[in-house]
This record gives C-alpha cells, structure tokens and sequence, in this order.
C-alpha cells in the first residue's frame, strides 16, 4: 500500500500489536489504525487493556474530543467519578475541559 492509498476495511489483527506500559497497573496493548487506513485528519487506534489495569493515567486533551467504543467491560473515569461500561458502550471525553478527566 502506497501512503497516499485508502484502505476502507482493516482488520486489526492484520497489525502489529505493541505493548505500551506507563506505570504499573496502566498499560494496554495497541496499534494504530488511522494512518494503514490512508487517513490524515482523524487519528484511531485500537486498545487492549488486561483486567485491572487502565489504558492511561487520568489526562485531557486540549485540542481534541475523543470518542472510545467498547468491546469489553470495566470502569471509566469522567472527571471525579467513575461509571460502569460494557461492550458497545459509546464514551465522549469533550477537548479542553479539565473537569471532565478521563
């Protein structure tokens, strides 16, 4: 695939997936997946988390909304609560709003 070339439908497993940890307990398993697809203006990736760990440690983004979809169960973090989730659960974290953590 060339860099200029769309690619419509990826499958994850087609990635190689690298284990990125921060701390311990956060950590997560990931690949990116906007850039094989060809796409310039929207940055996706793909996140696996183990059972009782987080993905990151509590942060905003400034510049930036961001949309989480699902594919398992656990606890997200939206400021100063926190919020059972489950598979096809939908999470937005609105860009530059401190209070809303997550």
């Amino acid at each position: 695939m060339t860099q200029n070339s769309i690619q419509t439908i990826v499958r994850v497993a087609d990635f190689p997936i690298k284990r990125r940890d921060v701390a311990p307990r956060i950590g997560s398993d990931l690949t990116n997946i906007s850039k094989p697809m060809g796409l310039t203006q929207l940055g996706a990736s793909y996140f696996a988390v183990k059972l009782d760990e987080s993905a990151f440690p509590l942060h905003v983004h400034y510049q930036e909304d961001k949309i989480i979809t699902l594919l398992g169960i656990g606890t997200c973090r939206f400021g100063g609560e926190g919020y059972a989730v489950k598979a096809s659960d939908t999470l937005l974290a609105p860009a530059g709003r401190a209070e809303l953590a997550h």
